[in-house]
This record gives C-alpha cells, structure tokens and sequence, in this order.
C-alpha cells in the first residue's frame, strides 16, 4: 500500500466530517446576514437588492476570469495536461462547448464549481433577509429545510440523464446546491439574530455546548481512526456532494463548540493575519484555486523525489510541504496588492466604481 501524506491526515477533515467548504458557506451566509441586514433598515430594500446582484455579478465575473485562466494553464504544456486530464477531460476534448457551458454554469469542473454555487446563494439574499425582518424566521427554515431533504436523499436523480442526453460536458459541479444552501441560510439566520442581540444566550450556553461535545468526540475518533460502525453505511450519511446529516450534524456539533470557546477565549479567533485574508476572501480564493492548478503537478513529483517513511501508512514529504507553505505565503500577496491599489487609486476614481 502506498503511504499517505500524515500532513494531509492532519489537516484534511481533521475535526470529523467536516471541511473548509462547510465553513466557507456558514461564515458567507453569516457575514452576508450581519451585512445585508444593516443595508436593509438603514437604506432599504431596493438596496441590498441592487447590492447582491452587483456582488453576484463580481463573483460570476471572477469565476469566468479563473475558468479561461485554468483552460489557458491546462492547454499550456504538456506537463499539466497529462496531469489534470481526467479532471478536465471535457475541457481538452471541446474547449469550445465547455467554454459556452461554463458560461451559463452547465460545466463546473473540479475546483470550479464554489463560486458559481455562491453566486447563486447570493441572488437570494435580499428574499431571505426581507422574510426574516418581518419576523418570518420559521417558514424560511422549513422551506430550506424541505430543500435540504429533498437534496440530501437525491430526489431529482432521474433529471441527471435528461441534462446528460442535453450534451455530454454538462458538469453542475460537485455540490448539491438543494443541499448546501440550508448552511448559507443558517448563517444569514444567525447573522440576522446577531445584528438583533438575539444570539447571546445561544452562544453562552452551556448545556448545548456539552451537547455538541457528547457528539462530536465519537465522531472525531470514528472518523480519525477509521472505525467502522457495524452495518452502517458511513460513507453514505456522510456523503459530501449531498451533506447527509451525519456530516451536517458534525458540522453543527463543531460550530457550537467554537462558537462557546469563542465567547470565553475572545482573542483566539481575532488573528489580523487570517482576519486580512478574510477581508479580500473572493480574490485570495481565486488566487488560490489558480495556484493550486499550477502547482498541485509539482508538488507530487517533489514528494516522489523526497520521502521519509513515519509508518507503514504514513509518511512525511518536506520538498512537497516546502512547496505547500510557500503557496500558503503567496496568499498574503492579494490583500498587499489589493491594499497597495485602493491606496493609488483616486478618490474619485473609487467613487464612481
């Protein structure tokens, strides 16, 4: 058996079922209900609706930029064809049909199917927020609710064959949105409690963080040391594509235990370093999936050639997490630039963008 990075053991879904995605769709919709909601009572609702379509247009504009910038590094060499042949084999067989269809968002590729998923999100926005201050909180739970369900246990799976006979590239990407979008909508539900003072006795609580604890230990050692659970089918319920409730239950359980550590360690989450990466997110992001493509090839022909054997199971590869922690620095480099251009451009000049 060929050893596994202990790296990648560590730190890919290291606290149970759960990964960056499910953070980065929380945290959007919790901002996104923080923000949308002071936009709504102090300057209506004609604004926040003029806003989320701007800021889906931005992200649909950033995703189209990376997707031609992905397609012109993947037919650049030889190098990164051969290596990311199988993940973008629509895109080398017919660039042309795949380019038309990633314009509509029919053809999402590996690693290019996040930001049109949050495009979409966010044209709802001003909806959601509009049912919930007019106190309406319930019915929009139960709807996304009813539409997490209908996701998770893939009752349109009959529709996939009719897009398919459509064109063979049609790729909708790896996530369900039926299902992702219930996380987007807690979060504009607890950003919208949040701006109202309503979400202290939540985070406070003691009894729920206890709660979240009981269930997220043993799915923490289950998942770490691969424990297998009798008959149950675990890759199943914990299925990422349709974030079944195993996953969406760890999720919840590490939500609140961080939330409850937040509210006593105030200071822990308040890192400047990760809060500036935060603050130019779509363009760190972007950076970072085109970084990934380019250099993703490298990293694994340098763990070929440096190796140091930890177990039967694992090993360690420094040229490759040299390589990692050099592109975790680069990340850095948006926000500076960002930074140093808002700083060069005229006042009026950012006034009328």
């Amino acid at each position: 058996m060929t050893p596994r990075n202990i790296f990648l053991k560590i730190t890919n879904e290291s606290l149970g079922w759960l990964s960056a995605a499910e953070g980065f769709v929380f945290l959007s919709g919790l901002t996104a209900g923080l923000v949308y909601t002071y936009k709504y009572l102090e300057k209506g609702e004609k604004t926040i609706t003029t806003a989320s379509r701007t800021r889906a247009w931005l992200i649909y504009k950033y995703h189209m930029l990376l997707f031609l910038l992905v397609a012109l590094a993947v037919f650049s060499t030889g190098f990164l064809q051969e290596y990311w042949s199988v993940d973008y084999a629509s895109m080398l067989k017919s660039p042309v049909a795949t380019t038309l269809l990633a314009t509509v968002l029919l053809y999402q590729p590996n690693f290019l199917d996040i930001l049109p998923m949050y495009a979409v999100f966010v044209l709802f926005i001003p909806i959601i927020i509009r049912y919930f201050e007019r106190g309406a909180y319930a019915p929009v739970l139960l709807v996304s609710g009813a539409l997490y369900l209908l996701g998770t246990f893939n009752a349109f799976a009959l529709l996939t064959p009719i897009f398919h006979n459509l064109s063979e590239h049609i790729n909708t990407g790896f996530f369900n949105l039926l299902c992702w979008q219930f996380i987007f909508v807690i979060g504009l539900y607890l950003g919208s409690l949040y701006y109202h003072g309503k979400t202290d006795s939540l985070q406070r609580n003691s009894y729920l963080f206890y709660a979240a604890v009981v269930l997220a230990a043993p799915l923490f050692i289950a998942k770490f040391l691969y424990i297998p659970l009798g008959n149950f089918d675990i890759q199943y319920w914990s299925d990422k594509t349709y974030l079944r409730p195993l996953r969406l239950l760890n999720f919840f359980a590490i939500l609140i235990i961080i939330t409850y550590i937040a509210t006593k360690f105030k200071t822990w989450f308040h890192y400047k370093p990760i809060c500036t990466l935060g603050k130019y997110s779509l363009e760190v992001f972007t950076f970072h999936i085109m970084l990934l493509i380019l250099l993703k090839p490298l990293e694994e022909y340098l763990n070929g050639l440096y190796e140091i054997r930890v177990s039967n199971n694992f090993s360690v590869y420094p040229l490759g997490t040299l390589l990692i922690v050099a592109v975790l620095l680069a990340l850095f480099l948006v926000p500076i630039v960002k930074a140093k251009r808002n700083t060069n451009t005229p006042p009026a000049v950012k006034k009328a963008v």
